[in-house]
């Protein structure tokens, strides 16, 4: 039949099982946005030694938020990078999320994954706002 891959290619459906499965999973919010977390499960269950995830920001309010930054910190065991918001502004009942990429290194097997987020920003109803956010990475849902 004409529908035979040739023999040196691979058939479509023998890589599904190689993608890479994403996970989102609401880790926190304040008064005005929530904080969710993209993450691949196999690499938190593994312990691999890095892991990268994805951090996305919503905001829930009807108060426009502005200056937004978000800081995060590790325990002393391990290194954290985080990448500057992909937007500073956050429009009030936007669907619109601002990402941060969060890479975390010197994960141990026996140790707690532990992100503390710290944001900042401005409101338009309650200006200045400082929130503390703890997210415990290898406690977030497996499939």
């Amino acid at each position: 039949g004409g529908d035979q891959a040739p023999a040196e290619w691979t058939s479509f459906t023998d890589t599904a099982e190689d993608q890479v499965r994403l996970l989102r999973e609401l880790v926190g919010s304040t008064a005005e946005l929530s904080v969710e977390i993209e993450y691949e499960p196999a690499t938190i269950a593994s312990r691999r030694p890095t892991l990268v995830q994805n951090l996305m920001f919503r905001n829930t309010s009807d108060s426009a938020v502005s200056d937004f930054t978000c800081k995060a910190a590790v325990p002393k065991y391990m290194q954290v990078q985080i990448t500057p918001p992909s937007d500073s502004n956050l429009p009030a009942g936007s669907p619109q999320h601002v990402t941060q990429t969060l890479r975390l290194s010197g994960v141990d097997a026996l140790k707690p994954i532990k992100v503390r987020l710290k944001l900042e920003y401005r409101t338009t109803h309650r200006g200045r706002a400082d929130e503390t956010i703890d997210v415990n990475i290898g406690d977030l849902p497996q499939p």
